[in-house]
């Protein structure tokens, strides 16, 4: 109801005081005046809640057509965009760039490279345990439970098998 307000006040300065006598031209004029005080989003929402109430009136006959209909709004397109990749190299830069002296640290970095190397999402990958990592002709295995119940049982990459056994190791040698 603001906006009809704020459209009804901007054309009462313009010397329109009757609904009738609102033509296309004046509310277009209208919103290339609201586009210079707010961003194109907020206009083009703010079009979509007068769309409504002109509707009301015309299907009521209170007035002949809508003037807001005629009116195309700005042009508003959101472009999403992909998650940046990177190339092995920065990979391998960035999994060296952990610090591994504590366990936490070792533990990112292999949460962080079993999501890299097998495209798991955190989420697959937070709910493994203990009986999700085993050995498979002699290479070792991860059982992913991914979303809709299905499960996954990945290879791992060579170096991130070497991370997973160097961080059980450190975390066992903490333990009491």
């Amino acid at each position: 109801m603001r906006t009809v307000h704020r459209l009804f006040n901007g054309l009462a300065e313009s010397g329109i005081h009757d609904v009738v006598d609102i033509k296309p031209v004046h509310f277009a004029v209208w919103l290339e005046d609201r586009m210079r005080e707010v961003s194109r989003p907020t206009v083009k929402q703010e079009q979509t809640g007068i769309r409504r109430p002109f509707d009301r009136l015309t299907v009521r006959q209170a007035v002949s057509s809508s003037p807001v209909a005629a009116v195309r709004g700005p042009e508003h397109t959101v472009h999403r965009g992909a998650t940046p990749d990177l190339s092995a190299t920065e990979c391998r830069r960035f999994l060296r760039s952990i610090p591994v002296e504590t366990v936490g640290g070792l533990r990112d970095r292999v949460l962080i490279a079993t999501m890299t190397h097998s495209f798991a999402r955190i989420a697959a990958v937070l709910g493994m345990n203990v009986k999700g990592v085993f050995l498979t002709d002699g290479r070792l295995c991860l059982r992913l439970h991914e979303k809709g119940g299905t499960v996954q049982e990945v290879p791992c990459h060579h170096n991130l098998e070497t991370w997973f056994r160097d961080a059980c190791g450190r975390r066992n040698r903490h333990r009491p």
